[in-house]
């Protein structure tokens, strides 16, 4: 779509030259003047109406090329996706006198890209729940901290309760882990490093949970750290197993040392009855009762 007679933004809405798939997407009748101002704010979703001029008004501004996308809600109630793309034509004066550009409907595409995305995330979340995993995100700035469904179950974390800070989940951990744990993350977010931690996990109700965590920093353009995100497992299975194959190798340990004691005493006694019967059997009155 183009306009005329556009002045650093003045007028931005008048004087546009509609086609016919234009008049089919936003829903209007074919006329002899395209829809007003008015209308065509009537057919934007509420919460793009603010969004959508300014981003017309820099580009004005800057005579620069620009990209907007926002959403239509028809008569009907039905709703649609539009990207726009326009370009502003500046005469020699360096004044923008039209701006040329398309619309498209992108609604099937972005339902299809909603789709896919509840698709992926329902995996994630049944991934998570089956390896007992959960993503967690820290503000650094604000200190707010978001886990997945699965680290509610993972830290004991009932609805009532405000999960929404770190010293939460440091008061989580054991109390011999805590100190580390902060020492470590502290580090990680001053060295804009990697983390990773393990530690305990203490519920509410004495429950005891091994837990792996690690980080990544976030940095914004400056450099600066705006933000951690990581994962956790709880490894308090893997962590019993071990603990389970360690066990059954100290009894393995013990019964070898005990058959090694046994097999020793035995020879002991075996050499002792062979020696026995070297005594008797060589003896002189023995040797006499053989020869008669």
């Amino acid at each position: 779509m183009g306009g005329a007679g556009l002045s650093e933004g003045k007028r931005l809405w008048s004087n546009f030259y509609w086609s016919e798939e234009l008049y089919r997407i936003f829903g209007f009748d074919p006329g002899p003047t395209p829809p007003s101002e008015v209308e065509i704010g009537g057919r934007l979703h509420p919460e793009d109406v603010l969004c959508n001029r300014p981003v017309v008004e820099q580009a004005i501004r800057d005579r620069s090329d620009f990209e907007v996308d926002y959403r239509l809600v028809l008569p009907n109630g039905a709703a649609k996706y539009i990207h726009v793309v326009g370009h502003p034509i500046v005469n020699a004066s360096g004044d923008v006198i039209e701006i040329v550009g398309t619309a498209m409907d992108i609604t099937e595409r972005k339902r299809a890209e909603d789709a896919l995305r509840r698709a992926s995330e329902a995996s994630l979340l049944e991934a998570q729940r089956l390896t007992r995993t959960c993503s967690w995100r820290h503000e650094v700035l604000s200190d707010k901290v978001t886990v997945s469904p699965e680290g509610l179950a993972m830290f004991g974390i009932e609805p009532e309760e405000d999960a929404s800070t770190a010293d939460f989940y440091f008061r989580r951990m054991h109390p011999e882990d805590r100190p580390k744990v902060e020492q470590a993350y502290a580090a990680a977010v001053l060295g804009k490093t990697e983390f990773a931690a393990d530690f305990r996990i203490v519920l509410p109700d004495g429950t005891i949970k091994n837990t792996r965590s690690i980080g990544h920093p976030i940095l914004d353009e400056r450099g600066d750290v705006v933000e951690f995100v990581g994962a956790s497992i709880d490894v308090t299975e893997h962590h019993r197993a071990r603990a389970d194959l360690e066990k059954a190798f100290e009894e393995i340990k013990r019964l070898r040392d005990q058959l090694h004691d046994e097999n020793v005493v035995l020879r002991e006694q075996i050499d002792e009855a062979f020696m026995f019967e070297e005594i008797v059997g060589t003896s002189s009155a023995v040797q006499e009762c053989f020869l008669c």
